[in-house]
C-alpha cells in the first residue's frame, strides 16, 4: 500500500523544481518573446513604409510623364497658333491627375506641390473648355452672331496666353515632381 506521506513527499519534491522552472521560463521567455515580436512589428512597418514610398514614387513618375506629354502637346499647340491654326479638339492628359490625386493627397507630405498640381490640372481642363468655346464661335451656331469674329479673337488671345503659361508651369512642375520623387527614394550613401 502507498503511504500518503510518501505521495505528499513525492508531490512536493516534484512541485518545487517544476514551479521554479515555470517561473524562470516566464521570467526569461516573456521578455524574449516581446522583443522578438517588437522586432517583427518593426520589420513589417519598415516593409510597409518602403512599399508606400515605392507606390508614391511610381505615382509621381506617372505624373511626371503626364506633365512632360502635356508640355509637348502645349508646345505643338503654340506652334500651330503661331501659324494661325486652331487644333480641334485639344488633347491634353488630365485623367492622370484624376486617377492619382486622392492617392497622393493621402500619402505625399508636400501640400504646396499637391496644390500646384491640382491647380495646374484644373487650368488644363479650363483650356480644353476654352478650346471648345472657340470651336463653337468658329464653326458652331455661335459663329453666325455678328460679334463672332471679335469674340473669337478675344478667346484666341486668352487661349494663347493661357497655353503659354501652362507650358511654363509644366516645366516647373516636372522639376518639382522629380525632386519630390528623389526625396522619397532611399539614399545610396
Amino acid at each position: 500500500m502507498i503511504q500518503p506521506s510518501m505521495v505528499l513527499a513525492a508531490f512536493w519534491s516534484a512541485f518545487w523544481p517544476n514551479l521554479a522552472s515555470t517561473i524562470l521560463g516566464v521570467a526569461f521567455g516573456v521578455p524574449i518573446a516581446l522583443k522578438l515580436n517588437r522586432g517583427n512589428v518593426t520589420h513589417a512597418e519598415r516593409v510597409r513604409a518602403a512599399a508606400e514610398r515605392a507606390r508614391i514614387v511610381e505615382s509621381l513618375a506617372s505624373l511626371r510623364r503626364s506633365l512632360e506629354g502635356n508640355k509637348q502637346r502645349l508646345q505643338t499647340l503654340l506652334q500651330a497658333l503661331e501659324r494661325d491654326q486652331m487644333p480641334f479638339p485639344l488633347v491634353l492628359d488630365v485623367s492622370t491627375w484624376d486617377a492619382l490625386a486622392a492617392q497622393l493627397a493621402g500619402s505625399l507630405k508636400e501640400p504646396d506641390l499637391l496644390s500646384r498640381l491640382a491647380h495646374h490640372y484644373d487650368r488644363l481642363a479650363q483650356l480644353r473648355l476654352l478650346n471648345t468655346q472657340i470651336f463653337e464661335v468658329t464653326v458652331g451656331v455661335a459663329s453666325t452672331m455678328s460679334s463672332a469674329k471679335t469674340v473669337q479673337e478675344a478667346l484666341a488671345r486668352e487661349y494663347t496666353d493661357e497655353a503659354r503659361e501652362l507650358k511654363a508651369d509644366c516645366e516647373g512642375l516636372v522639376d518639382k515632381v522629380s525632386i519630390a520623387s528623389q526625396r522619397l527614394l532611399p539614399s545610396t550613401t
